[in-house]
């Protein structure tokens, strides 16, 4: 069996050696060094969703890896490498200190803060002290008087009991205090005490902030250099947990400085202890949005690239040289899509819909005759997408209620011919229309012939990421898993392509592993449930007779318009990276502004949408409570079939309602609104 290359996509499970294999920075020389700035003193607050490359950022800024890339340096002793940083950075995951067993157990809540502060100090510091004992045995510590420090760090207990001379011993005293407290707490019910007995013998960041002050003033090596504490994954802390870490944020000295982690919804406050005073961005801390980051870098697509290859590369695969792997992920041709579609008579049953309609046009009473003509001249043997077209132009005369619809489709004809004959001018409609729609007609002919609509390419895969290169990876392992087990044979060795089949079983597992990394817990309202509505919702229109946007897969919404139910659930699908926020855009003729997203790319084949952001769907207050108040979900299915009214035949206007001020019609704009090209 092939080693899978894109097997393992969490940092968490890399070594630290497999850390540095794999990293990719997304530019040269700054890339990731700009974003995380690690050689500044001012804190930062790094959000990423599951999957954007947050961890493996992270520890790349850690001491462990500082020492391998800095030993890469061929030529130069560690001491000599190590001349050029600026800081030591100690990395520490939030789920690994347990923090859940401070809290309950019929304890006060401020017991469990002092205990929780108390058992940081410790559990951070020997990280510390871990570093600085491999510091010392790799010479990088040199002047230091290792002694002189140790008592100056057990100066900072206030009740010295312990007896250390180096820094691993002081590192074992403080492992041994860790265990004592946590024994202590899972102990203390089962021993029949009312709360756990605990001596508390630091004061808050006696140790976080007071061993980086003695480095500065007492080691050499520190004289201009900081610690950088990178604490990852800290949405495992509660609010009053994270109240201690806001506290250490806001009173750091200049000898060490902060980057917390967390997911989207991780952050619980922003208070220090006791609510006292709340840190603000800008002021207290730097944000970094890493997957807004990562989506919008010009070089994003580049770094994505970069990371499979290097997988590829590292899994000892014979590949071609040079090699460029979207030369080896098919992306199925058009032309051979449309010609299978014309095979299986894709647009048998749309003209079947549209005689049928004719029959019963109210505004132009036509003769059998006449249906046979007009669907004559709108049908192109030589080209689907150009009869598709055609159809559109016609159904929109029909929405504008025409009496001579036999000239109507002879004039559509003629476009056709002109458009085919490459006589086009730029007023030609059937060119305008397929400026906008091409990629809709030819999803909708795809899915007509139930052909796989085509979402796949490289470009396309890494269009799906949205931000988050795990989402890439996932998507790899099981179409290599997938095409490796159908054909015995590894994709990408000596030339062999990804075939699309298994780039679609491959999207297929990634949607779903999506949904299960991203589960909403304790979902009693149905907030998941949203996705599927508003998914839905947005598939619909896009497939109508007429849709009213062209590549639909963005909507907007005035939110303060919205009921709180609705909002919550919008923030809460936002922060859980089912929604991505998308540029805000200033309505027409008006000053206030409405809030754009875009459900996950990854969720855009689930529901059939375009990848591409050309138009935006602006729901208005009851199109949105009907979509993200959970509680209106029985609502939901009229509304669909109630607002489909408009963009499907007989384009029937549910009520005549008074074009808002701010509504400015374009060129292309029917009198519904309803914008044709």
């Amino acid at each position: 069996m092939i080693p899978n290359p894109f097997d393992i996509n969490k940092a968490v499970d890399y070594t630290d050696e497999d850390i540095y294999r794999f990293w990719v920075n997304i530019s040269e020389p700054a890339g990731f060094n700009e974003m995380i700035k690690p050689n500044t003193l001012m804190p930062m607050i790094i959000v990423g969703s599951k999957g954007s490359g947050k961890t493996h950022i992270m520890k790349y800024y850690s001491y462990e890896l500082q020492k391998i890339r800095l030993a890469a340096k061929k030529g130069k002793s560690l001491a000599d490498s190590f001349k050029d940083e600026t800081f030591i950075g100690i990395y520490v995951r939030c789920s690994g200190l347990n923090a859940r067993v401070f809290e309950g157990k019929g304890v006060n809540d401020y017991s469990w803060e002092m205990m929780f502060a108390y058992y940081w100090e410790l559990w951070v510091s020997e990280r510390v002290l871990a570093a600085l004992t491999d510091m010392k045995e790799n010479s990088l510590l040199e002047g230091c008087d290792e002694e002189e420090l140790v008592r100056g760090i057990l100066s900072l207990f206030m009740k010295q009991e312990a007896d250390c001379q180096t820094l691993k011993d002081l590192r074992f005293y403080l492992i041994k205090l860790q265990k004592e407290l946590l024994y202590e707490i899972h102990n203390f019910l089962l021993l029949g005490k009312e709360r756990p007995n605990v001596i508390i013998r630091l004061d808050g960041a006696a140790l976080t902030f007071g061993i980086p002050d003695l480095l500065k003033a007492k080691v050499p090596f520190f004289k201009k250099r900081h610690i950088l504490y990178l604490i990852d994954e800290y949405e495992n802390f509660s609010e009053q947990q994270q109240q201690v870490i806001m506290t250490l944020l806001r009173e750091k000295p200049t000898s060490c400085t902060i980057r917390i982690g967390t997911r989207p919804y991780g952050i619980r406050t922003k208070y220090t202890i006791g609510k006292i005073e709340e840190n603000r961005e800008g002021s207290e801390y730097e944000k970094l949005r890493l997957d807004e980051m990562l989506r919008e870098s010009e070089n994003y697509k580049i770094y994505l690239k970069a990371i499979c290859e290097k997988r590829l590369t590292e899994a000892g695969l014979s590949l071609i040289n040079p090699f460029s792997i979207e030369e080896y992920i098919d992306n199925k041709d058009i032309v051979e899509l449309l010609e299978s579609a014309r095979e299986k008579k894709a647009s048998q049953s749309v003209m079947i819909n549209l005689k049928r309609n004719l029959g019963t046009y109210k505004n132009q009473k036509l003769s059998e005759k006449e249906i046979v003509e007009i669907i004559d001249c709108v049908t192109c043997k030589e080209d689907l997408v150009v009869e598709r077209a055609g159809i559109k132009l016609l159904y929109m005369k029909m929405k504008g209620k025409s009496t001579t619809l036999v000239d109507d489709a002879k004039w559509i004809h003629d476009e056709q011919d002109n458009y085919l004959s490459k006589e086009t001018r730029k007023d030609n409609a059937i060119a305008k229309h397929l400026s906008y729609y091409r990629k809709d007609i030819i999803d909708d002919i795809a899915r007509r012939a139930n052909i796989q609509i085509p979402y796949y390419g490289m470009n396309t895969l890494m269009d799906l990421s949205c931000g988050t290169p795990r989402t890439l990876l996932r998507l790899l392992k099981q179409a290599f898993s997938k095409q490796y087990f159908n054909t015995g044979k590894v994709p990408f060795e000596k030339g062999r392509h990804l075939l699309t089949e298994s780039q679609q079983s491959g999207i297929e597992s990634a949607g779903e592993w999506f949904f299960e990394e991203n589960r909403i817990p304790n979902d009693s309202t149905g907030i998941t449930e949203v996705v599927t509505r508003l998914g839905s919702y947005l598939q619909r229109l896009r497939f109508s007779d007429l849709p009213p946007q062209c590549s639909i897969n963005i909507f907007s919404v005035q939110e303060e318009t919205l009921s709180k139910e609705a909002l919550q659930s919008l923030r809460t699908l936002e922060r859980y990276s089912y929604l991505v926020p998308h540029k805000d855009r200033r309505k027409k003729n008006a000053d206030s502004k409405v809030s754009t997203y875009k459900l996950n790319s990854i969720l855009a084949p689930k529901f059939e949408l375009a990848l591409e952001a050309r138009a935006n769907v602006e729901l208005t207050k009851d199109d949105a409570e009907l979509i993200f108040n959970p509680q209106r979900k029985e609502e939901y299915e009229e509304f669909v079939k109630n607002k489909l009214k408009s963009y499907n035949y007989p384009f029937a206007v549910q009520r005549r309602v008074k074009a808002a001020p701010d509504k400015q019609r374009s060129l292309f704009d029917d009198e519904d609104g309803l914008q044709l090209f």
